[in-house]
């Protein structure tokens, strides 16, 4: 299948400086650990653990955990990803990156099809813009640098089959649709964007051209749809976004295009959290935003003529990108901020094309002011008149651009600005290095980000600093009286100081706050068990399990079966939990047991040599292994493993009286 020769790269040196100068500026993102819900969407995602995850993925939309939407082309990604290395943060970090470095390589050569001016300037702005680090170092927003990927490849292959008249290219165009809907929603602008790509090259438009765009239209439909309940009944987003009448929405929207387009233009300062505006509309500036962008459209649309039309179309198309997440629907992220970097990925486009037209135009004209300058010089040396003819000036300065040292001003301006931004994006990136260091770098300019206070709380929780984080929890709960996650995680810390109580109280506010939360089931769960209302702590992991099936969750019903003597019962949970997550030692020992008290001694002894298989001294295995051997008439080997026990430190069975003789005669 043959590709359109100009997507093909010639000159090496260019293509060479953007590779390796996108990668060294990425370099310390390659280092980074998890930050915000990266675990949630890659470590605790059980479909992605499980070798049997993959149809799953694509046939059960709604097992996700309660965190992903229906985007089955980057959760099996993520799943080839974990089955072929495992949990192994620096690949997962350069397959971001260099999905990234291919999208900015294929915009090159779309613009190169298309004859753009400054096609080489404009992949560097896209691959080094500092909006752009979060999209590519955050590891849950692979769906992000995925769905541009395929996002890229439909535009080409669309303008190729208008230029060929082939129906395979139109096929492919559409194939590609989906596959970009699936990776990302965002992508469900697209059809609008074609249309913009029309107008900038000149196609003319006749019916057949809008029948054979309804296809794209439906498809989006559909997908916009989908992702609207995901977003507003899967994620809870209702009840999150904050409460705009239809006027305050529309104002907010023009507020959301300035900051985007002002982030574009001046990438200072970048931040993961950036504080929120109110909206209000007796006040003046509230309007001033939405006037400005009307008054833009206007001016656009009277003089529609060679200088407007490009403003029209660059603008139209950077508004249909960035329309999904003005303001007038809900999304789950609107209740951390009302604009975020990785929202104007798909958008950044047009504004770039902008940017490197602009910037290599305007050097190109600065270039060929110094020609006329030195063609004037050379023109009195020579005695020639000072108004040169037309076309006398064009040679003169065709002869001297060949010469002149200044044929290099565009690439030398290009290159300046690549490099600052590199070292910009070589910074945002080394904030990302952990949780710690990405909240600090945000609470340092936006001190009353909750979000970053909230999930610097649960940090502290995990590494059981619990002074730190009751501290930043507080403030999150001061800040955002609705953050059901702040009462989940200082649940925690109440519980890890056993202040069951207290715990009690955050877990079921929790729950008032959001009545779906799984988490908050099995933590109140953990609760009650500690306090010894075991019926309770039963039906919330119930309640916790119907709602997200989790491994840990059945195990901790399992545990609590396993206490109270109903070994089937906790059987069944084990199995279950093994299911969603096969490596589970803990699960294989404590079903061992299990087995062993309802005398199936062939299945303890197979789930605790599946144990001793990955951890062969661990005491407690090799201690049920041998009360099993000893059961089925295999007393030599049951003081065998008694002995490593021993060994180990457990040497309960090996000093038995009942078993200690028969094993010195062994021994």
């Amino acid at each position: 299948m043959a590709l359109p020769s100009q997507l093909l790269y010639t000159n090496r040196i260019p293509l060479l400086f953007l590779i390796v100068f996108t990668l060294l500026a990425y370099l310390p993102a390659v280092t980074a650990t998890f930050i915000i819900d990266d675990e949630e969407y890659f470590l605790h995602d059980p479909l992605i653990q499980s070798p049997q995850g993959l149809v799953p993925i694509w046939t059960e939309p709604l097992n996700n955990n309660h965190v992903w939407p229906y985007i089955p082309i980057t959760r099996t990604s993520f799943w080839l990803e974990y089955q072929t290395f495992g949990s192994n943060l620096p690949i997962t970090h350069s397959i971001n990156i260099l999905l990234h470095l291919f999208n900015g390589l294929l915009l090159w050569g779309i613009l190169k099809y298309c004859r753009f001016q400054g096609a080489w300037l404009t992949a560097g702005l896209f691959l080094l813009h500092p909006m752009h680090v979060q999209s590519v170092a955050w590891i849950a927003e692979r769906k992000n640098v995925m769905a541009m990927f395929f996002y890229l490849l439909v535009i080409v292959s669309y303008l190729y089959f208008e230029d060929t008249k082939k129906i395979k290219w139109y096929i492919i165009a559409l194939v590609f649709f989906v596959a970009a809907l699936l990776s990302k929603g965002a992508a469900v602008m697209l059809p609008v964007v074609i249309v913009f790509c029309r107008l900038w090259l000149h196609h003319p438009w006749k019916a057949f051209d809008t029948i054979r765009l309804i296809p794209f239209f439906l498809i989006a439909l559909a997908n916009a749809g989908i992702t609207v309940w995901f977003e507003s009944y899967a994620f809870g987003a209702q009840s999150s976004s904050p409460e705009f009448n239809f006027l305050e929405r529309i104002l907010n929207a023009a507020f959301v295009c300035y900051f985007y387009l002002n982030k574009l233009i001046w990438p200072h300062p970048i931040l993961f959290i950036y504080p929120q505006w109110e909206i209000n509309t007796s006040q003046v500036s509230s309007y001033l935003p939405f006037i400005s962008c009307c008054f833009l459209l206007i001016i656009s649309l009277w003089k529609y003529n060679n200088w407007s039309k490009p403003i029209f179309i660059i603008f139209g198309s950077f508004v249909a990108a960035i329309f999904p997440v003005l303001g007038f629907f809900d999304i789950a992220w609107a209740r951390s901020s009302l604009v975020s970097n990785h929202w104007g990925y798909f958008a950044s486009l047009s504004i770039i094309i902008l940017l490197g037209q602009g910037i290599t135009k305007f050097s190109t004209l600065l270039q060929i002011h110094f020609h006329k300058i030195l063609i004037g010089v050379s023109s009195s040396q020579k005695g020639y008149s000072r108004k040169l003819e037309k076309d006398s000036l064009r040679s003169e300065v065709k002869k001297i651009q060949r010469n002149s040292e200044f044929i290099y001003l565009p690439y030398v301006a290009s290159l300046g600005i690549l490099i600052i931004l590199g070292f910009l994006v070589w910074n945002q990136s080394s904030t990302y290095q952990n949780r710690e260091t990405l909240w600090q770098a945000t609470l340092k300019k936006n001190p009353e980000a909750w979000v970053a206070h909230s999930d610097l709380g649960n940090l502290y929780v995990s590494q059981k600093k619990y002074s730190k984080a009751l501290m930043h929890l507080d403030k999150t709960l001061n800040l955002n009286p609705d953050s059901f996650r702040a009462y989940i995680n200082r649940g925690t810390v109440f519980f890890a100081l056993h202040q069951y109580e207290k715990a009690l109280e955050d877990y079921t506010f929790a729950l008032r706050i959001n009545p779906e939360n799984a988490k908050a089931y099995n933590n109140r769960g953990n609760v009650y068990k500690a306090l010894h209302q075991y019926e309770k702590a039963i039906k919330d992991y119930t309640e916790s399990l119907k709602l997200a099936p989790h491994p840990e969750r059945y195990q901790n019903r399992a545990e609590l079966y396993l206490d109270l003597h109903q070994y089937a019962k906790a059987i069944s949970d084990f199995t279950q939990a093994l299911k969603l997550a096969p490596h589970g030692v803990e699960a294989y020992q404590n079903r061992g047991f299990a087995y062993l008290q309802l005398e199936q001694h062939e299945a303890a002894i197979a789930d605790f040599s599946k144990v001793l298989l990955r951890e062969p001294h661990l005491s407690e295995a090799l201690v049920g292994r041998g009360y099993a051997l000893w059961l089925v008439g295999k007393p030599e080997s049951a003081c065998r493993d008694w002995k490593k026990a021993c060994k180990q430190g457990e040497c309960s069975a090996w000093q038995h009286p009942e078993f200690q003789r028969s094993c010195q005669e062994f021994n």
